[in-house]
C-alpha cells in the first residue's frame, strides 16, 4: 500500500500481490492488478479496480447533508464494457452492493459524530 495526499484528501494504491478468493472475484476480479481508493473531504470516496485493460470497476460514494447530522448517500458504480451484458452484471452485483450499503449505513446513526442516513 502506498498513501499520498491529494487535493482535499488522500489516495491509497493497493497492489494485488495475491488474488482474493470468492465468487465475485472469480467472475469480475481475476485480472485486477491494483486498486486505488480516494477519500476527499467532505463526504466523497471513490475506489477503482484496475487491470491491464484499464478500470474494471469504479465505485463512487457521496454523502449529502440534508439536515443537521442527517445525510443522504449516493452510490454510483461503473463497470468496464465487456461481453457480459450490463444487465447481467447489475443483477449479479446488486445484492452484494445492497448488503454493503446496509452494513455501512447501520453503524452511522450511533457514531459519536452523529452522522445519520436517510
Amino acid at each position: 500500500v502506498s498513501v499520498k495526499k491529494c487535493d482535499m484528501g488522500y489516495e491509497a494504491e493497493y497492489l494485488e500481490e495475491k488474488h482474493q478468493s470468492g465468487l465475485l472475484c472469480r467472475i469480475f476480479g481475476k485480472h485486477i492488478t491494483h486498486s486505488i481508493g480516494r477519500i476527499v473531504y467532505p463526504g466523497f470516496a471513490e475506489i477503482e479496480y484496475h487491470s491491464k485493460k484499464g478500470i474494471e470497476l469504479s465505485v463512487v460514494v457521496f454523502l449529502h447533508e440534508i439536515a443537521n447530522f442527517k445525510h443522504r448517500i449516493f452510490i454510483r458504480v461503473y463497470y468496464r464494457k465487456t461481453r457480459i451484458p450490463f444487465l447481467v452484471k447489475f443483477l449479479l452485483m446488486f445484492p452484494f452492493q445492497w448488503l454493503t450499503y446496509r452494513q455501512e449505513k447501520a453503524p452511522l446513526p450511533i457514531t459519536e459524530t452523529g452522522y445519520g442516513m436517510v
